[in-house]
């Protein structure tokens, strides 16, 4: 007499959610031949839907990938904004570029064509003048000086025309604008929305400024902020090229386009950071600069240069300014990975009797 036998067949369902594969076995009465067929016959089904699920998977990190190496956003508006110190018409430094005159790097004194519509440009407070109520926009009632677009004289009495030989002179006048505060009053609106005078050149005034390209995130004008312990996927291709040489780094042209990021670190501690950028096929290098942010290229200290790494000890808290330069103008992609190790700060504490 020959006693029954039962043998268990696995049955193999397989359910794909993108990046995760997950394998379900249930239990089910049968011979062990038809266990074995089932089994064999699902293998290679099996190794193919896993296959699937890992290209699935591979082209989901890639699709990341690829959107974090694209332009960053861009608003398509120039900013401006009036300068905080005043200057004489025929003032030297009035027309100078790259930071060196009355405007900061990447701005230049504005034509009044240029800002004729404050509408369509943002306004920069954090470098710009304001009144009580300014907010985050321009003040009323305060003049600078603009460029006209007209000839060379310094003998014009006539907003539109006086320019104080081309803003190269301290004689004659320029011309002066500002938006006007009685916005009842029709005679305060001399050109479109702006109020315009004639001043003499030898009265100290402030300037309008305006940003050299579009407002992109990663210039000069506007920082990328970038945090510790952060790895992005980067291309410098399309930026502007402000600065060609840095103080930490003198022998290098920096003669490719900069992608600036501005990093952050948190009062309480000191930091020991590290900047490292890597998958180059070219020749980017990696700078910190001082205080101030995109100045005239210089650098936080002698050691904050890289060709491709550096590593900074006892950062104190404050927000510096981390630059990607192409040098000899190089421009590719890139990956740049920051990683910052922190120590806590100890402050004395004074007990009195």
């Amino acid at each position: 007499m020959t006693a029954a036998r039962s043998w268990v067949c696995g049955v193999l369902r397989i359910k794909t959610m993108l990046s995760k594969t997950r394998i379900r076995i249930s239990i089910e009465k049968g011979s062990a031949s038809a266990s074995i067929a089932a089994l064999v016959l699902l293998l290679p089904f099996t190794i193919v839907y896993l296959s699937i699920s890992r290209i699935n998977a591979a082209a989901h990190n890639q699709d990341i990938h690829g959107l974090s190496q694209t332009r960053p956003n861009v608003s398509g508006m120039r900013r401006y904004y009036l300068t905080k110190e005043s200057f004489r018409g025929g003032d030297k430094n009035l027309l100078e570029e790259n930071g060196a005159g009355a405007c900061t790097l990447g701005y230049h004194m504005a034509s009044m064509w240029e800002l004729l519509d404050p509408s369509a440009l943002r306004y920069n407070p954090n470098l710009g003048y304001g009144n009580d109520d300014s907010g985050l926009g321009p003040p009323s009632y305060t003049p600078g000086w603009i460029r006209t677009g007209f000839q060379m004289t310094d003998t014009a009495v006539i907003p539109g025309k006086a320019n104080c030989g081309a803003w190269l002179e301290n004689d004659g006048y320029g011309t002066i604008v500002n938006l006007p505060s009685d916005w009842d009053d029709n005679n305060q609106r001399d050109i479109h929305f702006w109020d315009a005078a004639f001043r003499s050149c030898m009265k100290e005034t402030q300037a309008w400024c305006v940003s050299d390209e579009s407002d992109i995130s990663g210039s000069c004008t506007t920082p990328k902020p970038v945090l510790c312990n952060q790895v992005l996927y980067e291309n410098n291709s399309g930026f502007p090229n402000h600065l060609q040489n840095y103080d930490c780094a003198e022998e290098r042209l920096e003669s490719g386009p900069e992608v600036v990021y501005s990093l952050n670190l948190h009062e309480g501690r000191t930091f020991t950071v590290t900047v490292q950028v890597t998958d180059l096929t070219d020749a980017l290098d990696i700078f910190l600069l001082s205080e101030g942010g995109c100045t005239q290229g210089n650098c936080y200290s002698k050691d904050s240069f890289g060709e491709q790494v550096f590593t900074l000890k006892d950062m104190q808290p404050g927000e510096y300014f981390l630059v990607v330069d192409g040098f000899e103008g190089a421009s590719e992609n890139y990956r740049l990975s920051i990683t910052c190790d922190s120590e806590d700060v100890y402050l004395p504490v004074l007990i009195h009797n």
